[in-house]
């Protein structure tokens, strides 16, 4: 139990950094340096070797990769009429990773320049989308190409990544991946016929009554009964956790289960992933300029590749500015690297350092638009008083 408490411990650090709303800080960046404070890189008080160590690591990747899923809008029906030019965003976005990849594949001796392309063009809709809606003023045709391009990008993102860096057998990754999908979507099937049922609705009524939680249960033995097929198949538990985040979108989440969710994942699995995921990574490494240059590559092609997308889109730069957030795809390619030792520790640290970049540059946007937004309804007051 001493190795859980300190990881507890050094996942509180999120949340203290980001009391100061000056520097708005995401959670996520006091659980990394966290993590790489207590692991083996600086002051040696927690083992990054161990079953228990990976079935914590594993646990919370996977809890994340659900909330990722989760969260997608499925239900909204208002993104299939702003569906093209979302994804002509994406594409664009996409073909400008795609020759940013191969030259700082090239520069920095990276031999998976595929995985740079992917890395450039994601977009994380997990970070960006609390980010939109947090903006002032309802949500317009723009806000909604946004969202698509964002999911788009995300999904995409998250099915090339187990493909740009093949470690087994490309049929067994993806009879693997076919298998885990359609296991989620009998799931979604099943579970959407059971919920016609009295007994399934007398169930969930109760459980909502006396706190049983029932909802959570069923999904979370989804997602771990995945994560095991994932692992003993050779298929990314990435896979697993978004699919089974993608059915209970599906299904729909309600208020209850919403709230659920936050509790499990927020409040332990996914500071749990991030402070693992710091103990993996030597912070040392980012004094080396090859490291830093690599940082700064993947930050600068990231934000030109978004921009010229958001510009494709009609979107405008700042809303290429937000879609640039990057969580999900970095902190998988990290897991996979390290645990399968394609990643060197300093090209590990030089992708965090660029997903830290990227949220950042994330905030500047949102920023800029909300400041735009609130100056455009000043002047609509004005105009309207006059």
């Amino acid at each position: 139990m001493k190795e859980l408490a300190l990881i507890s411990l050094a996942g509180l650090l999120g949340p203290l950094l980001a009391l100061y709303r000056r520097f708005a800080l995401p959670v996520i960046i006091g659980e990394i340096i966290g993590g790489a404070l207590i692991g083996p890189a600086v002051l040696h008080w927690a083992p990054t070797t161990g079953a228990f160590f990976s079935t914590l690591h594993d646990a919370g990747f996977a809890v994340l990769m659900f909330t990722v899923g989760m969260h997608l809008p499925l239900r909204d029906s208002t993104l299939r009429t702003q569906g093209i030019r979302g994804a002509i965003s994406f594409m664009v976005t996409f073909l400008a990773g795609g020759v940013a990849g191969a030259l700082i594949a090239h520069l920095n001796h990276f031999g998976h320049p595929l995985l740079i392309a992917v890395l450039v063009a994601n977009s994380s809709a997990a970070m960006a989308l609390p980010v939109i809606r947090d903006l002032p003023g309802p949500e317009d045709a723009l806000t909604t190409r946004l969202i698509v391009w964002l999911v788009v990008a995300d999904v995409i993102s998250i099915i090339l990544v187990p493909l740009a860096v093949v470690t087994h057998p490309l049929i067994d990754i993806l009879t693997g991946s076919l298998a885990i999908s359609f296991l989620a979507f009998l799931f979604f099937v099943l579970q959407r016929r059971a919920n016609s049922l009295r007994w399934s609705q007398n169930l969930r009524a109760l459980s909502e009554q006396l706190g049983w939680g029932w909802m959570m249960r069923v999904n979370l033995t989804l997602l771990f009964l995945l994560t095991w097929l994932a692992q003993i198949s050779f298929t990314s538990t990435l896979i697993a956790g978004f699919a089974s985040g993608v059915a209970a979108a599906a299904l729909g989440v309600n208020d209850r289960l919403n709230i659920e969710v936050v509790g499990v994942s927020e409040g332990f699995f996914i500071p749990l992933f991030f402070v693992t995921l710091g103990m993996t990574l030597d912070p040392v490494a980012l004094v080396h300029w090859s490291t830093l240059s690599l940082a700064l590559a993947l930050t600068l092609a990231a934000v030109v590749a978004h921009v010229l997308g958001a510009l494709s889109g009609g979107l405008g730069v700042r809303r290429g500015l937000i879609a640039t957030a990057q969580v999900g795809v970095p902190a998988t390619v990290v897991t996979l690297g390290i645990a399968d030792h394609w990643l060197s520790p300093s090209q590990a640290a030089a992708i965090m350092a660029a997903m830290i970049l990227s949220i950042g540059v994330c905030s500047v946007g949102a920023v800029l638009l909300g400041r735009s937004e609130q100056l455009r309804r000043r002047g609509a007051i004005s105009r309207s008083s006059g």
